[in-house]
C-alpha cells in the first residue's frame, strides 16, 4: 500500500460523505475533550491490564512449567468471540460504540474483583484464573467493535491515522510501565494488589459517559448483517489483503508466549530465586517500540511505499527473532543474554506495532459505510482467532523441542515472505486500496 495515496483524504471522504445522523466529520471541536479523555483512560486501563497479564502469565507458568499452558490465557480471552460476532454487531448498531465502551469498562471492573477476592483468600489457582479470562473473553467478544467506532467518531477531520498512532503510543507506554510495575508489585506484595490495581485502572474509562448521549449514527438504506462481511471481503481485494497481512503479523507477534520460559532460563543460569523481574523486563522491551509509532507514521505518511514498509517490518521482526534464538542457544553469560534480548525485542515490537497500526487505519477508513460495524467486528476477530492458534502452536513447539526451535520456525516463513513480497498479488491490492483515496 502506498502512502502517496493520502489516508487522511480517504478517511475524510468517508466521514463527510457517506454517513447521516451523527456524522463522524461533524463539529469535531466539541470532541476535543473526549479525545483527551479517551487517550488518558486508554492509557490507564492498558497499564492495569499489562500488570494483570504479566502477573497471570508468571503465575501460570510457575505452577505448570508449560509454555503452552501460558498460552491458554490468550485462548480463553479470544476464542469465545468466534461465537459472538453477530451479537457484537447488533449491539454496536443498537447502542453505538461509546455506550458499549462504557458498559464494557464497568462490567470488566466488577469481573476483575473476582481474582482480587480469590487471591486475598488464598484460593487463586490456574483453573479459576483461566475461568476469569474466559469470562473476560466473552465480554470482549460482545464489545469488540467499540474501540474502533469510538476512535472514528471522535477523531479530528482527516486525522484518523494520527489518532490511531496516538492511541498505539498510549498503549505502548502504558504497557511498558505496567509490565515493569507488575513485576515489582508482584515480587513485593503478591498478585492480590496487582489485580486490585488492574480493577481500579478501568474506572477512568467511564469519563466517556458524555459520548453516550450522542445519537447512534443512522445508515440510510438496508444495513447488511454480519454474514455479509464475507462477501464484502471476497469482493474487495484491498480489504482482503489487509486482513491477510494482519493475520500474518498476529502470528509472528505470538512469539511473546515464549518470554516467561526465556526469563526462567535466564534466572536459572543466573541462580536467581524468581524470574518475575526478568520476565517483566523482557515483556516491557517487546512493547516499548510502540512508543515511536506516531513519529514513524508521520515521517512515512505520503513519502514511503506501503509495500516497502511491509517488507521492512517483516524483515526487522523475523531477523530479530532469529538473532534471539541464536543467542539463547549459545552458551553465554545470563547478563549478555538478557542485554541482547532486550536490545532486539525493542525493534521487533516497533515493527509489529507499526505494521498493525497502519493496517487497522486502512480497515477503519476503507470499510463500506453501510457495513462498517460488521466489517470492524470481523476485523477484530482476526487477532482473536489467530493469536490463540499462534501462541499454542509456538508453545507446543517450545515444550516439545526448545524455545530456540520455536523462534526459528516462526521467523523463517516471515523471512521468505520478505523475499517473495514484491511478487504477491496482495501487495498490489494494498496499493490499489490506498490509491483509491486520491481519486
Amino acid at each position: 500500500m502506498s502512502f502517496r495515496a493520502s489516508i487522511r483524504h480517504h478517511s475524510t471522504d468517508f466521514d463527510h460523505g457517506e454517513l447521516t445522523g451523527t456524522q463522524v466529520g461533524r463539529d469535531h471541536e466539541r470532541f476535543a475533550s473526549m479525545r483527551r479523555n479517551y487517550l488518558v483512560s486508554l492509557f490507564l486501563l492498558e497499564l492495569g491490564w499489562a500488570m494483570i497479564t504479566m502477573a497471570s502469565s508468571f503465575f501460570i507458568y510457575a505452577q505448570s512449567g508449560s509454555v503452552a499452558a501460558t498460552g491458554l490465557i490468550v485462548v480463553c480471552l479470544n476464542l469465545p468471540s468466534l461465537l459472538l460476532p453477530g451479537a457484537a454487531t447488533s449491539l454496536a448498531r443498537r447502542f453505538g460504540g461509546p455506550t458499549i465502551w462504557v458498559m464494557e469498562a464497568g462490567v470488566e471492573f466488577l469481573v476483575t474483583l473476582i481474582p482480587v477476592a480469590l487471591s486475598a483468600t488464598g484460593h487463586l489457582n490456574t483453573t479459576n484464573l483461566l475461568m476469569f479470562f474466559l469470562v473476560l473473553g466473552i465480554l470482549w467478544g460482545l464489545c469488540s467493535p467499540s474501540a474502533s467506532l469510538v476512535r472514528r467518531m471522535i477523531a479530528a477531520p482527516g486525522q484518523l491515522p494520527e489518532f490511531n498512532g496516538q492511541a498505539a503510543q498510549a498503549v505502548a507506554l502504558a504497557t511498558v510501565i505496567g509490565l515493569l510495575a507488575g513485576g515489582a508489585v508482584y515480587t513485593a506484595l503478591g498478585p492480590t494488589w496487582v489485580f486490585a490495581i488492574g480493577a481500579i485502572s478501568l474506572l477512568p474509562a467511564l469519563s466517556l459517559l458524555g459520548l453516550t448521549k450522542e445519537p447512534v449514527p443512522h445508515i440510510d438504506g438496508e444495513v447488511e448483517r454480519f454474514r455479509g462481511v464475507f462477501e464484502i471481503r471476497r469482493n474487495n481485494p484491498g480489504l482482503r489483503a489487509v486482513c491477510m497481512f494482519t493475520g500474518l503479523s498476529v502470528i509472528i507477534a505470538s512469539y511473546v508466549v515464549t518470554l516467561p520460559a526465556l526469563a526462567q532460563m535466564i534466572a536459572h543460569d543466573a541462580k536467581m530465586e524468581s524470574s518475575a523481574g526478568i520476565q517483566s523486563l523482557l515483556q516491557a522491551s517487546s512493547v516499548v517500540g510502540g512508543l515511536f509509532v506516531v513519529v514513524a507514521m508521520r515521517k512515512a505518511h505520503g513519502r514511503v511505499s506501503w509495500g516497502l514498509v511491509q517488507r521492512i517490518c517483516f524483515l526487522i521482526a523475523a531477523s530479530g527473532l532469529v538473532l534471539i534464538a541464536v543467542i539463547v542457544h549459545r552458551d553465554v553469560s545470563p547478563l549478555i543474554v538478557i542485554s541482547l534480548a532486550v536490545l532486539l525485542l525493542i525493534p521487533i515490537g516497533f515493527a509489529l506495532t507499526l505494521d498493525q497500526s497502519i493496517l487497522a487505519t486502512l480497515m477503519q477508513a476503507g470499510a463500506p459505510a453501510k457495513s462498517r460495524a460488521s466489517v470492524l467486528t470481523g476485523y477484530a476477530l482476526i487477532p482473536m482467532i489467530l493469536a490463540p492458534i499462534g501462541q499454542e502452536l509456538i508453545g507446543f513447539l517450545a515444550d516439545q523441542f526448545s524455545v530456540t526451535a520455536s523462534l526459528i520456525i516462526i521467523a523463517v516463513p516471515a523471512l521468505l515472505l520478505v523475499l517473495v513480497g514484491p511478487h504477491l498479488s496482495l501487495r498490489k491490492a494494498l496499493d490499489e486500496l490506498s490509491d483509491e483515496a486520491t481519486d
